[in-house]
């Protein structure tokens, strides 16, 4: 694969139908232009992850509400009322419908809380894989073009640095950015053969 990859090279223009400026090219350009952008989400998503897990481990105190709905629910044995206090059958009966609705909403936010760490573990794991399959294919081309492709997209270099940089005019740069997006594209996509 490597000696037929070298011999493809070595052609000004490679051949390969359907590819060439097509959809699929299109779209690795897309994730190269995206490629900080994407790395900075994995990073705001990790730390609001790291976040939730450090906080589903803290303890739970009685706040207000249970205060509350325990005026109710916690009767003397000899008079029936909330134990200390001299409150009403009423006070009471307000007390568990506040309880009840806690509940509902508690478990209402509840499972919102918990679809929103799942949808956040699910873009971070995609993300994660994403950039992944974009430096493989990155790594996976001549070492001219890996340093065109990361100095332009990833280091948001202008075409004049990256041409004094890698020691060529500013058109070979935009041709070995161009073959550079064919074979990631190919690394990225692989074609089926027809049968």
């Amino acid at each position: 694969m490597g000696t037929e990859r070298r011999a493809v090279h070595l052609n000004k223009k490679p051949e390969v139908q359907g590819i060439e400026k097509g959809t699929l090219y299109r779209k690795v350009e897309e994730w190269l232009k995206e490629y900080r952008a994407m790395k900075a989400r994995v990073e705001i998503l990790k730390a609001e992850l790291d976040t939730i897990s450090r906080s589903e481990g803290l303890g739970v105190y009685e706040g207000e509400d249970e205060a509350i709905a325990g005026m109710y629910f916690n009767r003397g044995p000899l008079t029936g009322l909330p134990m200390g206090t001299e409150t009403s059958d009423k006070t009471g009966r307000v007390a568990a419908e506040f309880r009840d609705q806690l509940e509902k909403d508690f478990k209402r936010v509840w499972r919102m809380y918990v679809a929103d760490r799942t949808n956040k573990w699910i873009e971070y794991e995609a993300l994660v894989i994403q950039l992944h399959r974009i430096d493989l294919a990155i790594e996976s081309l001549l070492p001219r073009e890996q340093e065109v492709v990361r100095a332009h997209y990833i280091d948001g270099l202008g075409w004049e640095r990256i041409s004094r940089k890698v020691h060529c005019d500013v058109a070979t740069c935009y041709r070995t950015r161009e073959k550079a997006i064919l074979y990631m594209t190919l690394s990225l996509f692989p074609r089926r053969p027809v049968e």
